[in-house]
């Protein structure tokens, strides 16, 4: 498929669903409905976009379903999104922000403010495993002291203050 015709398949996808919104825009009262809306068309193309950019997908066992911030897309193996995906299935970036979320609260909580947030499902496990794989990578930098991965030390306090450290 030529690059004219997958930004014409792209955009007639999206012809229908972008008249409507502008049909119930006037009805939509609601600033929150209406940004929500909006940001939810805006996903639907962004993975309309992954998707038909990349034509014909091939055999199902050639390409795999991974979980972006966009949602869930599937993708050719040799995507650039589908690098780093094998152990997981989960894009770089998504990974990245469960790690986040995952050593800032517990786990379930992790995974409400990640459909609050990103409107995306993510169940517990998933972030528990990404949490764990990076951290026993990360395991042995933090061992040998690597300056690379831990900020430097902190001085003792000098004074009758106490100091909680996370």
């Amino acid at each position: 498929m030529k690059s004219e015709e997958k930004v014409d398949a792209i955009l007639e996808s999206m012809r229908e669903e972008v008249q409507q919104f502008l049909e119930e825009e006037s009805q939509i009262t609601s600033s929150t409905e209406y940004e929500e809306r909006v940001i939810e068309l805006s996903r639907k193309f962004a993975r309309g976009l992954i998707s038909k950019s990349q034509g014909q997908l091939p055999k199902s066992r050639n390409s795999k379903k991974v979980l972006t911030s966009l949602g869930r897309v599937e993708l050719r193996k040799d995507h650039t999104l589908s690098k780093g995906t094998l152990k997981f299935g989960i894009s770089e970036r998504i990974r990245g922000l469960l790690c986040l979320l995952g050593q800032s609260v517990v786990y379930e909580e992790a995974s409400e403010l990640f459909a609050t947030m990103l409107g995306i499902d993510v169940c517990t496990p998933p972030i528990q495993r990404v949490c764990t794989h990076y951290g026993k990578a990360i395991d042995p930098l933090v061992k040998a002291n690597c300056k690379a991965v831990i900020p430097p030390r902190l001085e003792s306090g000098k004074g009758q203050d106490k100091m909680y450290v996370m």
